[in-house]
């Protein structure tokens, strides 16, 4: 994970059980300046369960990456 050289958005379900918080938060730390999107009240379908705010940390995390130069992987 150290080695990505790329824009990552993570997102997580806060309520996720098979993918819990914390191996996001884990994995966020550990890839160079990755965010992580946690989504209230979903859990490993958040996209399905709370469409609007996934699509929101999405599009929101997109704008953010528009324009930025790309590097390497």
């Amino acid at each position: 994970l150290e080695d990505i050289r790329v824009p990552v958005l993570i997102v997580c379900g806060a309520d996720d059980k098979l993918t819990p918080p914390k191996v996001s938060e884990d994995m966020q730390r550990r890839i160079p300046g990755s965010r992580l999107a946690l989504i209230s009240d979903a859990g490993h379908l958040s996209n399905i369960e709370q469409p609007d705010a996934f699509n929101h940390a999405v599009i929101d995390y997109l704008r953010q990456i528009e324009g930025r130069p790309r590097s390497g992987v």
